[in-house]
């Protein structure tokens, strides 16, 4: 189960990176479910996760630890677009629901590690650029209508 304090934490830093965009981001609920039977270490575990939700707003499923292929650095999130579901892994770092949720809304990996959508160990200040919240905003729009 994931630590609550650490879940807190997440939200409020995606809600602060997603202030300048002109947003916010808040927990509608939080559910407890038995995934006991479902290996979030695997590409499938994760899809069986995602199974959880339903299609309202976006679904952040919390397991750990998540797998990669062997002299990889381990996944800390995943977004799986098909099933509109982010999974963290229980080490996610504080920043990584951020991240997570700008592939959701659209953006890719970028190389620079003052860029939030840096896959590498990112800068503590890291942020979006301006062109990646105005696509957000865009995406945020499109998908739940006028802020």
């Amino acid at each position: 189960m994931v630590d609550p304090d650490a879940l807190s934490e997440w939200v409020a830093k995606a809600a602060v990176d997603f202030a300048r965009a002109g947003f916010s981001i808040e927990v509608a609920s939080i559910q407890y479910v038995d995934a006991s039977s479902i290996d979030a270490r695997t590409r499938r575990g994760r899809q069986g996760l995602a199974r959880l939700g339903d299609e309202d707003g976006l679904h952040v499923a919390v397991a750990g630890p998540l797998r990669r292929p062997k002299r990889r650095p381990p996944i800390r999130g995943s977004w799986l677009p098909k099933q509109g579901v982010i999974v963290l892994s229980t080490d996610a770092s504080e920043r990584t629901l951020s991240h997570e949720i700008g592939h959701a809304l659209g953006l890719s990996h970028e190389r620079a590690e003052q860029n939030l959508m840096c896959s590498c160990e990112r800068v503590a200040h890291a942020e979006f650029s301006a062109v990646q919240l105005e696509s957000m905003s865009e995406a945020i729009t499109r998908r739940f209508g006028a802020r």
